[in-house]
């Protein structure tokens, strides 16, 4: 699974952009603290467990997005 760490500069955020079926999907906060990612190590961390879940077979993206 690939994914990558993007910086969107109008929103001054970074996110996390995976490859997921097909679709590119973009995870804006950590689902776990709820922090928004403001600088990339936070962007890191997030890419980590996402990519950890992927090897697992946990990984959905519904998981990373709010309702």
């Amino acid at each position: 699974m690939g994914g990558s760490i993007q910086h969107d500069k109008k929103r001054r955020r970074y996110y996390v952009a995976v490859y997921w079926d097909g679709k590119q999907h973009k995870i804006w906060h950590n689902r776990f603290s709820g922090e928004k990612l403001y600088d990339k190590r936070q962007a890191n961390k997030v890419l980590g467990i996402i990519q950890g879940e992927v090897d697992r077979g946990e990984f959905h993206p519904r998981f990373w997005k709010p309702d």
